[in-house]
């Protein structure tokens, strides 16, 4: 089971994540060590976008981590495929960085085709997150603002790795009245080699 929550957090999760990132990005960023099933071209469209109440747009990172693993290693023992999409400058200098989003996925209870609604409830098979870099707001699919569905049509843990969706979501804060943010869009990734060198081993 997946533990999430709907209640508002403090604002520590931005903080402990700029603590823990410069070891993710730095292993992200080494070619040389990277994981995955076998050589070849990765194949990404990414059409996601993220949208302010203000028309605002979030500019996401576009270094990216996506692979099969263990949800959370030592926690939740199941396999989801995993996507992060980040800015290596968020690591040291979060301020002046571009933003994340991770969507996890768990392959053995995502039913293609089935559409998924949000908020996403503490036991879902999927879960959301994701952070503005520009006003530290931090969002999460499973919280009681958060609206809309997404739409998983492929999810095949391969080799090679492979995933399309679709979203149409309001998405709401983790904390107290902070604004929504709308994602919308299409996604679709085929994945011979995971730039990533711990093996898939991130959390949400």
């Amino acid at each position: 089971m997946r533990m999430t929550d709907s209640v508002p957090r403090a604002p520590s999760r931005l903080v402990l994540l700029a603590c823990v990132l410069p070891l993710l990005f730095a292993a992200a960023c080494d070619d040389d060590d990277a994981t995955g099933p076998g050589g070849g071209q990765n194949e990404i469209q990414n059409g996601i976008t993220f949208t302010r109440e203000d028309g605002s747009d979030l500019v996401m990172g576009v270094e990216y981590a996506l692979c099969c693993g263990t949800w959370e290693v030592g926690g939740v023992d199941e396999t989801a495929l995993k996507i992060f999409f980040y800015d290596p400058l968020f690591a040291t200098d979060p301020l002046n960085a571009d933003s994340f989003w991770k969507l996890f996925l768990v392959v053995d209870e995502i039913v293609p085709g089935n559409v998924y609604d949000f908020p996403t409830p503490a036991d879902s098979p999927l879960k959301i997150f994701f952070v503005d870099a520009t006003t530290g707001n931090e969002l999460s699919g499973d919280m009681t603002d958060s609206v809309g569905t997404i739409t998983v049509q492929t999810l095949d843990c391969g080799p090679p790795w492979r995933v399309a969706l679709t979203i149409d979501a309001t998405i709401g804060s983790e904390f107290h009245l902070a604004p929504t943010v709308d994602v919308s869009g299409t996604f679709t990734a085929v994945i011979r080699d995971n730039p990533f060198a711990e093996d898939c081993d991130f959390g949400m």
